[in-house]
């Protein structure tokens, strides 16, 4: 490979040609995952990252994305794109993935433009490469992974825009473009801190083009290095604090270290040349033989690493590619090599997503060494056809594991037995689908059915074997104890369920989530007192989704054991901890109704009745309460009164003529002195109903219209 081979020796003003190649690359880049707009759907941290993310969904999050804290990880950009596709579709996927495939080919096709700028020979092949490749499937197919596309879209814009300066003809045009390539630098990395890959490559493109590194360079590419520094180091410090890229499986020592970053930058390539399986999570290598002692393969990987980059340094004066190839590669893969712990290190120390910026340093490694033993023209483009062609087809079959979460997790299962990760989101899946089936069949009266326990029966079986093989390989056995329990809860093993609950308490020294859970079991073991205590305990969390489930929980006990002043506090504090929860104000007026503070009940189920968004069953018994409590109250006052007959006359409209309905109509209608309306409604519930409390409660009204 040497450096005449390396640049494109065709003129520059090849205008037609570069476009209609630029529209290939796209082409190629969209044939290739477009199809992800209807085969993918939502997995596994889109949640967090979008369907659940209240900065996505409000009205102001396109504000509060700017704010560190406010979103998993400081990728404004990325948010903002969220939140506006959210606008257009809430969250219907469709428009996400096609956003990002069409990201990855814009990044193509500035990927081609700046190749082609600095006449980098067969830049449309490795382009193409880059385009259809598999690896890349990972970043175009998971919605979340728009941090990689939309950094890397504006990285190459922002080379592009540098590239413009040497070719401006005045001052003010090279500082316009100095400027808009800084901006466009900034943009990437507030998208994704692996943009920091620019600073170096602008100093690699000057090397390549054998320019001086003048003090007018430095200068002008200092604004680049400082902005890549301070981004880098930031999301360095949030994996760490924020993200939780800490414990044990982060506690590598100096040696383990360093052969955890020469195996990750011997990986990519040969991972790059050889796509037979992608696998989402990959096999987590161990780090590190006896004693912490580098062991063979590390070893090996280090001292290729070193005569790498020790060969190319030494052909530097005769040939530069190699070198600058290698720093390319170098530096673009930099952020996941190991220097700095990641939080999807707890999983595996690789994975698709980290190489994409670092695809097209492979790719140009592999199209050269390609073309200089194949020298035939034909035959290079021949041979280059049928990979490109290969790679499509490869990441046409990758594409469909992304469908949703459990295809995703059962997948990696299969290709990767130690993936505790896909364990224990398969467990946390099958009994998210058990307590789905118990709501669904409660609400139909059918909970005891055969059926239904059998099938919740079988969802927990598989929740529990899938906790006990995450148990076998995890080094954080805390979550699989948690699916383990309420996987033994639903099997009705409850004594068992407790004792894993109780253990789990020992290892967080009482979470509220394991509180929680432990107050179900007490509950169900009917240790009321012991339950009531324990969900007290946890609902003394300062937030989180675990104390407004503890004080719905303590709430309901109360309830049911008839403790209504208990039952008041727990959901006063319900409301106040989730005032957006308009079952949790309908529940709380209903209790303050029970306690005989009819007006103050009535106040709160007012305002939960005009926070619209209830559901017809809430909004129907939420309604019936407030009408009913109007009518058993001759102090309510005239505008309740006047309300309630609002309520009642959309009660009737509603559920299309309910005989119950219209009974609190005619009780209404008695009360604001419209006798002849209230007797009607009266003879027709007497003729309609057959039921003989309505007919003598109807009978009552049409007797005191007399």
């Amino acid at each position: 490979m040497d450096s005449q081979r390396l640049v494109d020796t065709r003129t520059m003003d090849s205008a037609p040609a570069s476009r209609k190649y630029a529209a290939l690359l796209a082409l190629l880049a969209l044939v290739a995952f477009l199809p992800s707009a209807w085969l993918c759907g939502w997995i596994w941290d889109d949640d967090s990252y979008v369907t659940l993310n209240r900065v996505v969904r409000e009205s102001d999050g396109v504000l509060r994305a700017w704010i560190p804290g406010a979103t998993p990880q400081y990728y404004p950009l990325v948010f903002v794109s969220f939140w506006i596709e959210h606008a257009i579709v809430g969250l219907d996927a469709t428009l996400y993935h096609i956003d990002n495939a069409l990201l990855h080919a814009i990044s193509c096709v500035c990927m081609y433009f700046v190749l082609h700028r600095i006449r980098v020979a067969y830049a449309f092949w490795i382009v193409a490469i880059v385009a259809v490749h598999p690896m890349q499937a990972e970043s175009v197919a998971w919605v979340t992974e728009r941090k990689n596309v939309l950094s890397l879209c504006f990285a190459m814009m922002c080379i592009l825009a540098w590239l413009r300066i040497d070719t401006a003809s005045t001052r003010a045009q090279r500082s316009k473009w100095l400027l808009i390539s800084v901006v466009l630098f900034a943009a990437a990395m507030l998208s994704k801190t692996t943009a920091v890959f620019v600073p170096p490559v602008l100093v690699l493109i000057q090397l390549w083009e054998r320019r001086e590194i003048t003090r007018e360079f430095v200068l002008r590419v200092a604004p680049y290095f400082a902005l890549g520094i301070v981004g880098g180091l930031h999301t360095a410090y949030l994996e760490k604090t924020h993200v939780g890229a800490v414990g044990e499986e982060f506690a590598l020592t100096f040696m383990q270290r360093a052969e955890l970053i020469a195996t990750n930058f011997i990986f990519y390539p040969l991972h790059a040349l050889l796509p037979a399986e992608q696998v989402f999570i990959m096999p987590r290598r161990p780090i590190g033989g006896m004693n912490d002692a580098i062991d063979l393969a590390g070893f090996a990987a280090l001292v290729v690493s070193v005569a790498l980059v020790i060969l190319a340094a030494w052909r530097w004066r005769r040939n530069r590619a190699p070198l600058l190839l290698l720093l390319w590669y170098g530096a673009a893969i930099f952020p996941a090599l190991g220097f700095f712990d990641v939080y999807p290190f707890r999983f595996s120390f690789v994975a698709d997503h980290f190489a994409y910026a670092a695809l097209p340093a492979i790719s140009c490694v592999f199209v050269l060494c390609a073309t200089r033993v194949v020298r035939s023209t034909t035959l290079q483009r021949v041979m280059l056809s049928v990979v490109v062609v290969a790679l499509i087809a490869q990441s046409w079959r990758a594409l469909p594991r992304f469908e949703d979460e459990q295809t995703l997790w059962t997948i990696t299962a299969e290709q990767n037995p130690n993936a505790w990760i896909a364990h224990n989101n398969l467990a946390s899946i099958a009994l998210s689908q058990a307590e789905e089936v118990q709501t669904f069949a409660a609400r139909e009266e059918r909970a005891n059915a055969p059926q239904t326990r059998e099938l919740v029966r079988a969802l927990a079986t598989e929740a529990l074997e899938r906790s006990d093989r995450m148990l076998e390989t995890s080094l954080d056995p805390l979550v699989g104890f948690t699916n383990r329990a309420e996987a033994l809860r639903l099997l009705g093993r409850l004594e068992d369920s407790l004792a894993q609950t109780d253990r789990m308490i020992s290892l967080t020294r009482g979470g509220s989530k394991e509180r929680w859970l432990r107050a179900r079991v007490l509950e169900l073991l009917q240790r009321n007192t012991e339950a009531a205590t324990e969900f007290a305990l946890a609902a003394q969390a300062l937030d989180g989704v675990y104390r407004i489930e503890s004080l719905k929980s303590a709430m309901r006990l109360a309830a049911r054991q008839k403790d209504v002043p208990s039952a008041l506090v727990a959901a006063r504090a319900l409301v106040q901890a989730a005032p957006e929860d308009s079952s949790a104000r309908i529940d709380f007026g209903a209790l303050l109704l029970a306690s005989g503070a009819h007006a103050e009940g009535r106040r709160v189920l007012s305002v939960a009745l005009a926070s619209g968004g209830l559901t017809r069953e809430l909004w129907t018994g939420a309604t019936m309460r407030y009408v009913q409590s109007v009518i058993d109250d001759p102090t309510a006052e005239e505008d309740e009164v006047s309300a309630a007959h609002r309520y009642s006359d959309k009660l009737v409209e509603r559920s299309g003529g309910d005989l119950v309905a219209k009974l609190l109509l005619a009780h209404m209608r008695l009360r604001t002195d419209d006798r002849e309306g209230a007797r009607a409604l009266a003879i027709e519930i007497e003729t309609g109903s057959t039921d003989e409390r309505v007919r003598a409660e109807a009978a009552s009204i049409r007797a005191r219209t007399n």
